[in-house]
């Protein structure tokens, strides 16, 4: 007991209104131990010592410890002589400070024979909840202040101090206690895992299945459902049940496992949401469940869940995770094919509209919040090719899967229905795209080279690329009527203007020429040129002094060929590239002359009429652009540009 002076050092502080209280530091058992305590200010009822007359002396002087009680120190430093003060037990028991004490706390409770009932059972329930969190704890902790060892070792103190404090419950009729205890535990997910907990949960579930308690076993093993039931969820559950599996006696294994799978069954039947997050989670669940048990509970539910756009990338992610067992998993991928593989057939069908996905221009991510002005970052294009959209080679890839499987008549149906028809290949398709994806059916035909499959894709490679050879060169540029090309030799004038003039139309590379002059110059300029339909005139009044800018048709229509020759060329290359002694049996010819490009490109040569106008749509460098063309001698209104009038 010590006796200390409660100051008030705040505003309006009277040292002759100090407060003098009691508290109790520790007590000590019959047997010895010491219980560490932190009562302050007991009642007085709570305490049996008349603590007044133990309050009328201070210090003797300076050189006197102040306020020294009744704690081990020399006799000569003591103020008055021991004191004993007799403390209610529960009062005791509800203070108790330190969690290393409860050992001598249970042995308070242990040794009392006159303790009362619901009193014996609060002491307990808060020994044995002290206890399971100090396991619990040290276990789940990031941080082990003491050392990994010196931590085991005090887990290990707190497992024996519970199965001690379990018995003693079990042998006083309070075994209750336990199993509420371990069952709110339960509904907290992060100790489902817990290696203690599950032992001590194994241990029970021994005891009653050896026992022939049956009812009393797995009664408090089937919690209440959450409202949101996910696959996680159930394989978090599924460990939890193994765990106890692996911690039981060999003789109760045989005893737990029809009721483990029939837990699962319940959890696997209660599934009410799916993402394609959770494919990891049950896969782990599918490769420890029987086929039957996937079948009957696991195939079902899923195709509730599923969405018409998610199946095959289901089908994808699922089979391409690695399953323990290798035959298991060949079992798995069968039946999950035979079984999606009609909703899939009837869902699937590809557009040349979203064959492939292009390169995106994002911003890169800050791992800052906030940014500079001064260097806030551009706008870049992401280092990666083109490539096809996921739902293609999703179904592609299924194709081959039901191939591997034996499965040949669900891949004919699948091939079939996915397949577009090539009427409807639009010519804003880039023709590139389509190459990828008649690529990779080859690629698909050679490696299983089934015959029922080729009389599938064989007449859609034949008709597409003549599809887009044909398409390639009825885009070759046509030269605009009722215009003749400037000669680059002639100089009409030999002022300084007018020679930059010239020196623009010698540039067969520049399409475009812009010249900031004043009005008068501007005039002179186009007078100058205006004779040869070749250029078109127009000023951007941005600016001082304002710009005339001149487009030469005639080096638009030679960038515009140059594009055509080099687009036609990648095709042939390409062309090349897929034919090989497989492709030319398949086909029945050699690739190349069967697309027919080469006399698609001769005829669009030879017809320039019925060829396309150009300019091509293509990306044009930042000096080339292309700008509105106009008709000298007109007006016409823009933002920033002014036809010149010659008028």
């Amino acid at each position: 007991m010590t006796k200390r002076t409660h100051e008030e050092m705040g505003y309006g502080y009277d040292p002759d209104e100090e407060e003098d209280y009691i508290s109790l530091d520790h007590t000590s058992t019959p047997a010895g131990n010491r219980i560490d305590l932190d009562l302050s200010e007991p009642e007085e009822d709570q305490i049996l010592a008349d603590v007044q007359t133990h309050w009328d002396r201070e210090a003797d002087s300076e050189d006197e410890g102040e306020f020294t009680g009744n704690e081990s120190m020399p006799a000569t430093q003591r103020y008055h002589d021991a004191v004993v003060v007799m403390v209610k037990k529960d009062f005791v028991i509800n203070s108790v400070a330190d969690r290393n004490t409860l050992s001598e706390v249970f042995e308070l409770i242990k040794n009392d024979e006159h303790m009362r009932s619901e009193k014996r059972q609060s002491a307990l329930k808060a020994i044995l909840k002290g206890a399971l969190g100090k396991m619990l704890h040290s276990e789940s902790s990031r941080y082990h202040y003491y050392g990994r060892e010196t931590e085991a070792a005090k887990r290990a103190e707190y497992e024996k101090l519970f199965r001690a404090v379990s018995q003693h419950c079990y042998s006083i009729g309070q075994g209750n206690l336990i199993d509420e205890m371990l069952q709110d535990l339960l509904l907290d997910d992060k100790w489902i895992q817990s290696k203690p907990l599950c032992d001590l949960i194994a241990q029970k579930v021994a005891q009653d299945v050896i026992g022939g308690s049956d009812s009393a076993s797995y009664k408090w093993l089937t919690l209440p459902l959450p409202p949101v039931v996910t696959y996680p969820y159930v394989n978090g559950r599924r460990l939890f049940l193994e765990s106890i599996k692996d911690a039981l006696p060999d003789a109760a294994v045989p005893l737990f496992k029809p009721k483990m799978q029939q837990e699962l069954e319940r959890l696997l039947n209660a599934v009410n949401r799916f993402s394609d997050t959770e494919i990891q989670p049950l896969a782990r669940i599918i490769e420890n469940i029987p086929l039957s048990s996937y079948l009957e509970l696991v195939l079902p539910k899923l195709d509730k869940l599923l969405g018409p756009t998610l199946v095959l990338q289901f089908l994808h992610s699922l089979l391409a995770t690695q399953m323990s067992g290798k035959d298991h998993q060949t079992e798995i991928e069968r039946t999950t094919l035979k079984f999606f593989m009609p909703r899939v057939i009837s869902e699937s069908n590809l557009s040349f509209d979203n064959l492939a996905i292009e390169p995106v221009t994002q911003e890169p991510q800050l791992f800052y919040r906030f940014q500079s002005n001064f260097s806030r970052p551009q706008m870049y294009e992401v280092p990666r090719a083109t490539k096809l959209a996921p739902p293609v080679t999703h179904l592609l890839d299924s194709v081959g899967r039901c191939m591997n499987q034996g499965l040949e008549d669900e891949a004919v149906k699948l091939l079939s229905a996915a397949l577009p028809s090539p009427t409807t290949l639009l010519a804003r398709t880039l023709w590139k795209h389509c190459f990828m994806l008649i690529e990779e059916l080859l690629q698909l035909l050679q490696i299983h080279r089934n015959p029922r499959l080729n009389q599938v894709a064989s007449p859609f490679v034949s008709e597409v690329i003549q599809i887009l050879a044909r398409h390639l060169a009825s885009t070759h540029p046509a030269q605009l009527p009722n215009w003749t090309p400037l000669s680059v030799s002639r100089t009409p004038c030999s002022c300084e203007p007018c020679g930059r003039v010239n020196q623009y139309l010698r540039d067969p590379k520049q399409i475009v020429g812009r010249f900031a002059y004043t009005q008068t110059i501007r005039k002179h300029l186009a007078k100058t040129f205006i004779h040869s339909g070749d250029l078109t005139f127009d000023t951007e009044t941005k600016g001082s002094p304002h710009t005339l800018i001149l487009q030469s048709k005639s080096k638009e229509y030679t960038h515009s060929v140059a594009v055509w020759e080099e687009e036609v060329q990648d095709m042939r290359s390409r062309l090349t590239a897929m034919g090989n002694d497989f492709v030319t049996s398949l086909l029945g010819a050699d690739i190349v002359s069967i697309s027919a490009l080469d006399l698609a490109v001769q005829d669009a040569k030879a017809n320039p009429a019925t060829a396309q106008r150009f300019p091509l749509d293509v990306s044009l460098s930042s000096s080339n652009i292309q700008q509105p063309s106009a008709r000298a001698g007109t007006k016409r209104k823009h933002d920033q540009v002014e036809v010149i009038d010659l008028t």
